[in-house]
């Protein structure tokens, strides 16, 4: 297969991506030509126009009179207010399957147009899977409590007198009664409650496409969540439960696996766990996953399982590149194995298809990057249609350089394949399935966090 350019201003594809249910498709991070009647349509939809200041869609035109739909490095789809679908899908079948066991939330990306309500769908499995993963992290530390207010009567009270309560009671001729409030720490709260929704809408799932794993995961975190009421949620309107999300996002404790497992359980609760019995429709938000970023933290997540020295993210990192100008020009690249020791190996991952050799861009980034950390060697790591490695040699600056083309459905495989290649110190240990680096699910014993 010819390589495609890197960027979207040009059409790759003369195939019109209409199709007789009203959808226009495009595979991530391509460009496809659309009649000039679909053209107008989109470029006078509000809806669309959300979907491209989020970076999701551009439209082209060119000399030719040619219309065109470009995608960005998204998977998602979402309904316009005209009736038409638009819809990103991954280029290489398998591509989502591998890199979502990776994924973290900033994955994630919502904008404002509305989505069709979708009990099948690429992304589904992948919101399942990550919220489970999420959820799991969140009970491992403890769910969020706080106080609140126990309503009691009782001949010997243990509190606060409630003087309404007891009058009340006295009126029903409980002369010998008092009602009091006493404070309890309690897990019935919104957090844990939208998260209970999410396993109910999880387990649906797993159970209608017989996945008995999710389907196990899912009820096991529930019994946890036995003491939260749910029910609220059941026939909420889609937009209330939006809004519900927004207020529990706002809560300063949510944070790390809590608002992962919060931002997948809104996906899925949204797009399959309250619609259950309603087959069309619309839910207020769209979500696209991110390939990019999907591509980077599973090259990361690889590596760490993999390497014997140890992977940092150069964003975690304060590599100034002008000693006097700390704050402004920082290097940080994707990958920085063995930091802390001396010279480490730097590497960035571009998720574009390289053309004959990479990007004068790129390699102009990552020599800054390695030069800045230290680093004697580098390399670039593209997704492609063949596991390729190449060296371009040593810079100027005495800096190997060396470059890698993995499959993205053969993904673990082809990094493993790679960093040996380039001489990176694989553990052997390391090399056995990508299920070590998942979360695991908490017992029962699992304890609470209070406020």
């Amino acid at each position: 297969m010819a390589p495609e350019p890197q960027g979207h201003g040009r059409v790759v594809d003369s195939d019109l991506v209409t199709d007789s249910d009203g959808i226009v498709a495009v595979p991530e991070r391509s460009s496809k030509e659309i009649d000039a009647d679909v053209y107008r349509t989109l470029e006078n939809s509000p809806d669309f126009l959300h979907l491209v200041e989020s970076g999701v869609f551009s439209l082209v035109q060119t000399k030719r009179r040619k219309y065109a739909i470009s995608a960005g490095p998204y998977v998602g789809e979402a309904l316009l207010e005209s009736g038409l679908r638009v819809r990103v899908t991954e280029k290489a079948v398998g591509s989502l399957a591998s890199l979502v066991r990776w994924a973290l939330p900033t994955d994630l990306r919502l904008t404002e147009a509305p989505a069709p309500i979708a009990p099948e769908g690429t992304a589904l499995n992948v919101f399942v899977e990550r919220f489970l993963d999420h959820i799991g992290g969140y009970l491992r530390e403890g769910r969020l409590k706080q106080y609140r207010d126990e309503h009691l009567i009782s001949s010997s009270p243990r509190g606060r007198i409630d003087l309404r309560g007891t009058i009340r009671s006295q009126a029903r001729g409980r002369t010998d009664q008092i009602a009091y409030a006493r404070p309890v720490l309690s897990a019935d709260i919104l957090v844990n409650r939208l998260l209970g929704r999410a396993l109910t809408a999880a387990d649906s799932y797993a159970s209608t496409h017989q996945e008995v794993d999710a389907r196990t995961r899912a009820r096991t975190f529930a019994a946890l969540f036995d003491d939260v009421g749910i029910y609220s949620f059941e026939r909420m309107p889609p937009e209330q439960i939006h809004q519900a999300f927004a207020k529990a996002f706002g809560d300063p404790r949510v944070a790390g696996d809590l608002r992962g497992a919060l931002a997948y359980g809104q996906a899925l609760i949204l797009h399959w766990g309250a619609w259950t019995e309603a087959p069309s429709g619309t839910v207020p938000k769209s979500f696209f996953l991110k390939l990019e970023t999907l591509f980077e933290n599973a090259v990361r997540g690889v590596l760490r399982k993999v390497l014997i020295d140890p992977v940092a993210d150069g964003a975690d990192l304060t590599s100034p590149i002008f000693p006097t100008r700390v704050e402004d020009y920082d290097a940080d690249p994707d990958l920085v194995v063995g930091h802390g020791q001396s010279p480490p190996v730097v590497g960035d991952c571009k998720y574009k298809q390289v053309l004959a050799v990479p990007g004068h861009a790129d390699v102009y980034q990552l020599l800054v990057h390695a030069a800045t950390l230290g680093a004697s060697s580098a390399f670039l790591i593209y997704p492609g249609d063949r596991f390729h490695v190449s060296t371009l040699g040593r810079s100027v600056l005495g800096i190997d350089v060396n470059w890698v083309e993995v499959r993205l459905p053969h993904l673990e495989a082809d990094i493993i394949r790679g960093a040996r290649s380039i001489g990176l110190p694989v553990d052997p240990r390391g090399d056995d399935g990508a299920d070590a680096l998942l979360p695991a699910m908490p017992t029962p014993a699992s304890g609470d966090a209070a406020p």
